[in-house]
């Protein structure tokens, strides 16, 4: 694929990865580059990441940590133009299994040789079918029945003296040589007995490497529960509030957004009034007073702190930040009680306000009139300049349109509250 071919954040990453100044090289999702949906496997010289994170981040693209992974690191950026995620898994190192524990020195081997005269530059032809072969029977339980086909024809270049192949024999069951394994590998339709070596080799190298291999097994297996249990092993999460008058789309929006993320989210109600994500009365602390409201708002915010910390998405589809609009005419009581309201609750991250003109809320709605809806908006939008982090999303337009517009504008974000 050219420059410039296929979506553009792919583009965009393989100008980051040319700027960050070290070789790199495709491993593995050719067919990812002209439609997303998989993994984009690359293979990044050790000394160029920090310079790689610095470009792709700069390009659009956000880190999601994976601990426990060896030396994969995990990039996503959002096409809103194609609604899709584009993700790359980059690793230094060549590792395989299913908790990296079979290390090996290929990489440096592998990037002087690659080829890059093509974009983007590609393993030679021979170290492609190894690295190929190995992910496909020790990280997975075998081959899968779309490997084989691709198997079959790196075989036809595969080498059983090269440096490959010279770096496995060691390891290799017995019985097996280099020369056999490509054999195999060439009858395509022979993924059993692809499998069944990928369980012996699988055996055969533990033995041969058996404390290094249970040191990595433990450690990553360590990293992965703690990256579940330990707040800030995930890293610092996102919390955005979605504000805007009745008619919106803040609870439609809420809810699209709940699976649109390749970080957890998490919804929570922090409105004071009105009935939740549940359905059920919200705010009830009402009933002790403004004491009871302030308690009710301290103990959601803790719950989106625990989630922010777990590197989560929290998104309020109502925030006491509705409050700072006040109310015309309203006395000095109620002022001070909405001003402390509204400094209960932590700032979010991101403040999405949704833009909708009056009269469009009251076809939706029917409430209230034009008139003085067309006021409300206008407090919204004076409440997005007083923000320190707020986008003003024109939510009049279609639904989609309006989801995919705020997912961009919240993983931006995300990157952003992770580096803070």
């Amino acid at each position: 694929m050219m420059a410039g071919q296929g979506p553009a954040p792919i583009a965009a990453a393989f100008g980051a990865l040319d700027r960050a100044g070290g070789p790199w090289a495709l491993l593995r999702g050719e067919a990812e580059l002209a439609a997303p949906g998989g993994d984009i496997d690359l293979l990044v010289a050790p000394d160029a990441l920090a310079a790689t994170e610095r470009e792709l981040t700069s390009a659009g693209f956000r880190v999601v940590p994976g601990p426990g992974r060896g030396s994969h690191r995990f990039f996503f950026a959002y096409d809103p133009t194609l609604d899709a995620w584009v993700k790359l898994d980059l690793v230094s190192r060549l590792e395989f299994g299913r908790y990296q524990q079979f290390s090996t020195e290929l990489a440096a081997g592998c990037l002087a040789r690659c080829d890059t005269t093509g974009r983007p530059p590609r393993l030679d032809p021979d170290d492609a079918f190894w690295t190929f072969l190995l992910h496909a029977i020790l990280d997975r339980s075998g081959p899968r029945s779309t490997d084989l086909a691709g198997l079959a024809e790196l075989a036809t270049s595969a080498r059983d003296d090269g440096p490959p192949a010279a770096a496995i024999a060691p390891f290799l069951p017995r019985g097996w040589t280099p020369a056999r394994v490509i054999e195999t590998a060439a009858h395509s339709g022979d993924g059993a007995a692809l499998a069944r070596l990928g369980r012996r080799l699988d055996r055969s190298w533990s033995l041969r490497r058996l404390p290094m291999v249970t040191g990595r097994i433990v450690l990553n297996r360590l990293l992965r529960r703690a990256a579940r249990m330990v707040p800030f092993v995930g890293g610092q999460g996102l919390s955005v509030a979605l504000l805007g008058p009745d008619g919106a789309g803040k609870s439609t929006l809420s809810a699209a957004l709940a699976d649109a993320f390749p970080v957890p989210v998490r919804r929570i109600y922090l409105g004071v009034y009105g009935r939740g994500l549940d359905g059920a009365t919200k705010g009830s602390g009402g009933r002790y007073g403004l004491p009871g409201r302030l308690v009710w708002v301290w103990r959601r915010s803790l719950s989106a702190a625990w989630q922010r910390s777990q590197g989560r998405i929290v998104v309020f589809d109502r925030h006491v930040l509705d409050l700072a609009l006040g109310a015309p005419g309203s006395g000095r009581k109620a002022r001070l009680r909405r001003r402390l309201l509204v400094r209960a609750a932590p700032t979010p991250g991101l403040s999405v306000i949704l833009d909708v003109p009056g009269d469009e809320l009251f076809r939706r709605k029917g409430e209230h009139d034009p008139g003085s809806l067309e006021q409300q908006r206008s407090r919204y939008l004076e409440l997005a300049g007083r923000l320190p982090s707020a986008v003003v999303v024109d939510a009049a337009a279609d639904a989609d349109t309006v989801r995919r517009r705020v997912i961009a504008a919240v993983w931006a974000a995300y990157g952003g509250a992770r580096r803070g």
